[in-house]
């Protein structure tokens, strides 16, 4: 029996998981951990995600329809393909550390103050984003567009390649 048949989980640590695939349609999380799982391809259609961490995961090609990432941080994972846009946008509130952001789809959303910091950001679409205050500190958004997108008093300082002499 799959560890995720329930419909509800509340603080606990999901480690190494493999759930490449699966459907985890509506179903809601707080203040769980992910640590080292293959989510590649899942469904996350209509379930919710409050004050959740992902560590180390593969989230590449996931389907977000009317999903709520509340509180919600990713570190070390990579996110290839996936549409934010999808995402239920009331409440969208997210931090990405040290991501392998690609293809990716940010646009008409409401990103402000938002951290990608130290994130490799490429190809990715932000159109028409309101990313007022967002932090890409240290950054590769290397083929990121930003059609129309608000940037007022967002930090676009980018990943040094020189190395720093002493």
């Amino acid at each position: 029996m799959s560890p995720f048949s329930k419909k509800e989980f509340e603080n606990q640590t999901f480690k190494k998981e493999s759930l490449q695939g699966s459907s985890l349609k509506s179903t809601a999380f707080s203040r769980v951990t992910f640590d080292g799982c293959e989510l590649s391809q899942s469904d996350l259609t209509s379930s919710r995600f409050l004050e959740c961490k992902f560590i180390g995961c593969n989230l590449s090609l996931i389907k977000l329809d009317g999903c709520r990432f509340q509180g919600v941080e990713f570190e070390n994972c990579k996110l290839v393909g996936v549409d934010f846009t999808k995402c239920d946008k009331m409440f969208l509130s997210m931090l990405f550390k040290k991501c392998l952001i690609g293809t990716a789809n940010f646009s008409d959303l409401d990103l402000r103050n938002t951290q990608f910091l130290e994130c490799v950001i490429r190809d990715t679409y932000f159109k028409e984003s309101n990313l007022m205050g967002v932090d890409f500190g240290k950054s590769d958004l290397s083929g990121s567009a930003f059609h129309h997108a608000n940037l007022a008093k967002a930090n676009l300082a980018a990943q040094s390649t020189i190395p720093s002499i002493h």
